[in-house]
């Protein structure tokens, strides 16, 4: 949604299409800038006519008097409202633009929308890990407590606490990695059924050309290393409770 906010730019009646082509070139090169849609003169007066205010000005426009313009769109960032205001002031400084028009309290808005909404969702994040810790320990401490007697007599047998704990381990490890995968598919299936369903929610070319995959790849690496992790010392700490738990005290 922040990055549907634009501004619409202006040029003097004496700019020639060569001009508005260097220019958006020049625009387009900036990292801020996610697309330029160029308004001609002929369809900003189509898109005059269709707005049911204007039909009293009918008579008095016509696709020659309304000025050519392009429509400036910006990729997401936090401070959306100081780059839109920057570039603003920069362009208007520039003598083939006539104005630039934008609404800030709009910006504003969504901008602050927006930021609630990634601290909502990072509450939620924090509260289904909190659950999902909770959900793997517990399990695993079930899992562990149905073979404590194994595990003791493994080690009355003179098993080595690693050589007791390694097959734990590395169970535990495959079902992260099971775990990982499949989360992987059913969002990626997520993704592709809304973009399907409604495709104006998402943009997928715009989003796999937007993707910086060195980035992603970081974050599903760390998500594997969690699990992994997780799994590792969820196991250990079970494991280890048991291992130095009395005979006697087992049952």
């Amino acid at each position: 949604m922040v990055e549907e906010t634009n501004l619409d730019i202006y040029f003097v009646e004496q700019t020639t299409e060569e001009d508005i082509t260097a220019f958006i070139q020049a625009q387009e090169k900036s990292p801020v800038i996610k697309k330029s849609v160029y308004i001609s003169q002929e369809q900003g007066f189509e898109e005059f006519m269709q707005d049911e205010s204007n039909k009293e000005m009918l008579d008095f426009v016509s696709a020659e008097t309304l000025p050519k313009s392009i429509e400036l769109y910006f990729n997401a960032a936090e401070d959306m409202g100081s780059i839109m205001s920057q570039k603003a002031k920069e362009l208007r400084s520039n003598p083939l633009i006539e104005d630039v028009v934008y609404n800030p309290n709009l910006v504003k808005t969504v901008t602050k929308n927006v930021r609630i909404a990634q601290l909502v969702l990072l509450g939620a994040c924090f509260i289904f890990i909190v659950v999902a810790i909770g959900l793997i320990q517990s399990s695993t401490r079930l899992s562990i407590f149905a073979k404590r007697f194994i595990i003791k007599s493994m080690q009355l047998l003179g098993a080595t606490n690693s050589f007791i704990v390694r097959p734990f381990i590395t169970k535990y490890v495959g079902f992260a990695v099971i775990a990982f995968i499949l989360s992987i598919s059913l969002t990626l299936g997520l993704v592709l059924v809304v973009n399907q369903t409604w495709p104006k929610v998402i943009d997928w070319n715009l989003y796999l050309n937007s993707l910086d995959y060195v980035k992603a790849a970081l974050i599903f690496g760390s998500i594997a290393m969690f699990g992994v992790l997780l799994a590792i010392i969820c196991v250990w700490l079970s494991t280890r409770k048991y291992l130095r738990t009395k005979l006697e005290n087992l049952y």
